[in-house]
């Protein structure tokens, strides 16, 4: 049979384990332990192109929470890993793991207010290049004001980042052909900062309920990762995104 010139087949494999187990340590605490393993296979078909990849990753974590009348606590360790090879001729490859400790608390000092602080610190390292260290600092904050049993608002922020990785929007275009290994060396992580806020309604009547949710937002990207040919390299400059969002649910 014939094939029509313009075509792009997929088929993917997902496999995937989840582990949880939690202990009780008294009634203000406990400890908390969960692991997934996922094995993602694919093949893509396109004219003249093809892929065929496979990637096993891990997540691991352990935390332990106290909670009082007031706040909670809830700090812990994660640990990743992310290992992709391709099954085809062509020379694509990804390998990170990922160590990271965490704390957070929820304060609430007064019943219609409650303020969320955390602090994340990630060590990334790839398998393909050991001597390239990633650590980052990432604080976050969250405010939420209640009005009254109708009305809250919520203002927050905080840091954040992004390995570079060849499995980006325009790799996808590009049907991963000939595309070249993604070289720590030569990149950086994209590092990013942004603040939302919304306002909330919510009510009901005669059993129905009706919430409207109108949210802005504002995040800043720097170093992105761009693919230039059939090379990963860092894009000039920085790429930002700002809107609003109005969601109503009834």
């Amino acid at each position: 049979d014939s094939i029509h010139q313009y075509f792009e087949r997929n088929k993917t494999l997902r496999l995937s384990t989840q582990l949880l187990f939690s202990h009780k340590i008294n009634e203000a605490s406990k400890i908390v332990f969960k692991n997934s393993v996922g094995l993602f296979d694919r093949k893509v078909l396109m004219p003249d192109e093809s892929f065929n990849g496979q990637q096993l990753s891990s997540f691991s974590e352990f935390n332990y929470s106290h909670t009082k009348e007031k706040s909670e606590w809830i700090a812990g360790l994660n640990f990743t890993i992310v290992n992709f090879k391709s099954l085809d001729t062509s020379s694509l490859a990804y390998n990170l793991t990922t160590v990271g400790a965490f704390a957070q608390n929820n304060w609430k000092p007064l019943k219609r207010f409650t303020l969320e602080t955390g602090l994340r610190i990630d060590e990334n390292s790839p398998a393909t290049n050991e001597k390239w260290k990633g650590v980052f600092i990432l604080p976050r904050i969250n405010a939420l004001y209640k009005f009254s049993d109708q009305w809250s608002y919520r203002l927050g922020g905080g840091l954040g980042y992004k390995m570079p990785s060849p499995f980006s929007e325009q790799a996808e275009q590009a049907g991963y052909n000939n595309i070249q290994p993604v070289t720590l060396g030569n990149l950086r992580a994209a590092t990013s900062y942004g603040a939302n806020t919304d306002l909330l309604f919510k009510t009901v009547v005669d059993e129905v309920t009706l919430t409207v949710d109108q949210l802005f937002f504002y995040t800043r990207l720097d170093n992105p990762t761009v693919l230039q040919g059939n090379v990963f390299v860092i894009g000039n400059g920085f790429s930002d995104t700002k809107g609003a969002e109005t969601n109503i649910k009834i």
